[in-house]
């Protein structure tokens, strides 16, 4: 499991940031799941900060660390170069 938090456009949909991680998240992404909204005092005008949470299951093994982190580094360089986001 790993938990992501970003700063992006307010512009910017929870549908945009799935369709990246599904698409850049590895065949062990189980399941992600938006935690957190936030709008206001430490977040620039025009931004929100979204935070999800990542599951990532291989049904045969146990997962070894640096699977889910090259997945998940996948996952963050894409949501940067596809949605400007800014990974806090």
């Amino acid at each position: 499991k790993r938990d992501i938090s970003l700063v992006v456009d307010q512009s910017v949909t929870n549908d945009q940031i799935l369709a990246v991680m599904n698409k850049r998240g590895g065949a062990y992404l189980n399941n992600v799941r938006l935690f957190d909204v936030y709008e206001g005092e430490n977040v620039p005008d025009g931004k929100k900060s979204m935070a999800y949470s990542l599951t990532y299951v291989d049904p045969r093994e146990t997962l070894k660390d640096e699977v889910v982190n090259t997945a998940f580094e996948k996952i963050k360089k894409r949501l940067t170069a596809d949605l400007n986001a800014e990974i806090r």
